[in-house]
């Protein structure tokens, strides 16, 4: 079953008896899109780090101050 809410939404009102099953290629689409966006997300957070310490990142990297520079955000 496709994962659009509209068709959880009609499945019990159409089909009361059923049991609704997910296709596993919907889970690993979704999946994958969230780490897509998170990805992302977290290179432009670390360009930013980079832009505002104004080192290349070449060369924070081999010191290791790329890594030292980054802060979990909870």
């Amino acid at each position: 079953m496709d994962m659009n809410t509209n068709y959880l939404a009609l499945l019990p009102i159409l089909f009361p008896n059923a049991i609704p099953v997910i296709d596993g290629f919907y889970v690993v689409q979704q999946l994958s899109r969230a780490f897509n966006q998170l990805q992302v997300k977290e290179l432009n957070r670390l360009k930013k780090c980079l832009e505002t310490t104004g080192k290349s990142i070449e060369s924070q990297k081999n010191t290791g101050e790329i890594y030292s520079s980054m802060t979990v955000k909870k």
